[in-house]
């Protein structure tokens, strides 16, 4: 095949409708919001397990929410099983995914879950923190990170990093956040019988008391049944491919 027909194949490619959808996909921002201060990074290697606490907020289609607070298996997993919905991580946040699920319909169907319309994730009650700094010279103590990589495709997905965190006292670097914000659009929701796999990093860190960053609402730790345990430690092993080595 000539140099130039195969030049003209990619531009036929990536202007066709079907392209232009997956590459527009997902969308990912970053905003600064509200800066926040913490004394130091702990941990870079975070694992699931390590992030107790964190809230994870579902808003649903139907205008209700429900808050809930990150629950610790082990050192490695962890998660959240809400009425209907749960996310779940296990091993090293770095290359191991998140996954986040809906139960399927049931023959009553009183008992469908809405559409999850938003998924606000809020870092600073688990003292931790999203890094997304992939290369480069981030802050200082979190190595590199990772902004959200899809695993698959999901039509409609906006993914949002918010309010900055800063090591005492010093200019924010604009690698971590304290937030991330998942928004289904309208026609697309999360519903029924559905799951999301997505990878992003984070750090450990100590709070100051001061400047701590207030919760999304009264959350309710859940155990987890061990079911769901089992099968978050079936996925402990999978990792994010094509993501930049950490440095040790």
């Amino acid at each position: 095949m000539s140099t130039r027909l195969l030049a003209l194949m990619i531009a036929m490619l990536a202007f066709s409708p079907g392209f232009a959808g997956k590459a527009l996909a997902l969308s990912i921002t970053y905003q600064d919001g509200v800066t926040s201060e913490a004394a130091a990074i702990t941990e870079f290697r975070t694992r699931g397990g390590m992030i107790a606490g964190l809230e994870v907020m579902a808003v649903f289609s139907d205008g209700e929410s429900e808050t809930m607070s990150w629950v610790a298996n082990s050192g490695a997993s962890g998660g959240v099983i809400g009425s209907g919905w749960s996310l779940i991580q296990s091993g090293d946040t770095f290359r191991s995914a998140w996954t986040l699920s809906m139960d399927g319909s049931s023959s009553d169907s009183t008992d469908t879950p809405s559409a999850i319309a938003k998924l606000v994730l809020n870092a600073g009650p688990g003292s931790s923190v999203f890094d997304i700094q992939s290369r480069g010279t981030g802050t200082r103590g979190s190595e590199l990170g990772g902004a959200f990589e899809l695993e698959g495709d999901y039509e409609g997905l906006s993914v949002t990093y918010s309010d900055r965190i800063t090591i005492s006292g010093r200019s924010p670097v604009g690698d971590l956040y304290n937030t991330l914000t998942l928004a289904f659009s309208e026609e697309n929701r999360f519903s029924a019988g559905q799951s999301l796999r997505f990878v992003t990093d984070m750090d450990n860190l100590i709070t100051l008391a001061s400047r701590s960053v207030e919760p999304l609402g009264d959350g309710a730790a859940v155990p987890i049944p061990s079911a769901v345990w089992l099968f978050i430690s079936s996925l402990a092993g999978l990792a994010g491919i094509g993501r930049w080595p950490r440095k040790t």
